[in-house]
């Protein structure tokens, strides 16, 4: 397992570049460089749910994007490691990526979703099932 190269004509045997299991994510524009991921590096989606759902109710059941995704991070400050806080080619740090991500998986992929699907556009609020979620899990 790992990175292996092979030239695009076909000719040649197959490059170990590295060892374990690692996921590309960029190349550089000549191709000559790749920045990967490695398992485990990034703390996972599901670590973010109960801090989405506890950010919700401190506002009140909702609130603006930008309101909501400031209340993960502060919440998860001791939880999220330095890759976490990486930027990621667009310029945006990869937990505040992965809290959007989260939540669009929390309003559009779960059933009953724990975020209202139909609330306004840049406006995240919790549901009934949300404020069960957040109870059962003891928060």
């Amino acid at each position: 397992r790992g990175i292996i190269r092979k030239a695009a004509n076909g000719v040649g045997e197959l490059e170990l570049l590295t060892k374990g299991v690692k996921f590309p994510n960029e190349y550089s524009p000549d191709g000559r460089f790749i920045l990967y991921l490695q398992r485990g590096e990034k703390t996972p989606e599901a670590e973010y749910v109960v801090p989405i759902l506890q950010a919700l109710v401190q506002a009140g059941g909702r609130g603006r994007t930008a309101e909501i995704v400031d209340g993960v991070g502060q919440i998860m400050k001791g939880r999220l490691n330095e890759y976490d806080y990486k930027q990621l080619g667009a310029g945006e740090t990869r937990w505040r990526n992965t809290t959007m991500w989260c939540r669009n998986t929390m309003a559009n992929k779960m059933n009953p979703p724990l975020i209202n699907p139909s609330a306004p556009h840049g406006w995240w609020e919790i549901t009934d099932a949300g404020r069960e979620c957040l109870k059962s899990d003891g928060s």
